[in-house]
């Protein structure tokens, strides 16, 4: 085996709730700390010689209002994180499914984007737009009344030259 998997799993009676990251040998050697929260987020911090990485991955369910209070339960956790992060100097990556498209959804309520608009306030860059040249990112999801972009990976200011080690 050439990965080692971490996972958190929901504690609800839904089998298919939960998140996981799969991390390339030797790099599992890093793992310092591991935390979870409701089989929607997990967060693996790695320390290196003298830099430290939070590697969080998320499943942000669909907006709407049967979501409503998971969504702002999640966003609050999130922000828990990213704020010790930045007071205790790790660099962030955030991945997974965000369920939020801001281009074909544009016309959604601003509360929709919460979670785009904390990273981006927080000068987050996300990879996909950041790094193509075309203007509109490729879709990650495919179904019968079209296709979407929900996934996405993002990373902290001055983290990016972290983010192919991953």
């Amino acid at each position: 085996m050439n990965f080692r998997s971490y996972w958190a799993c929901s504690s609800s009676s839904r089998p298919h709730d939960g998140v996981g990251i799969l991390l390339r040998y030797p790099l599992h050697k890093h793992v310092q700390t591991i935390d979870s929260w409701e089989g929607r987020l997990i967060k693996l911090d790695l320390f290196f010689h003298q830099t430290k990485i939070s590697l969080i991955s998320l499943y942000n369910p669909p907006s709407g209002s049967v979501h409503y209070n998971d969504c702002s339960a999640l966003l609050v956790k999130l922000t828990s994180w990213l704020d010790y992060a930045r007071s205790h100097n790790y660099h962030v990556i955030i991945l997974g499914d965000f369920n939020i498209d801001e281009i074909s959804h544009s016309s959604y309520s601003p509360r929709h984007f919460r979670l785009t608009r904390l990273l981006t306030s927080r000068y987050f860059i996300d990879h996909q737009s950041h790094f193509l040249s075309s203007s509109n990112p490729d879709n990650t999801y495919y179904h019968d009344g079209g296709a979407s972009r929900l996934d996405y990976i993002w990373s902290s200011p001055g983290s990016s030259r972290f983010n192919h080690s991953f």
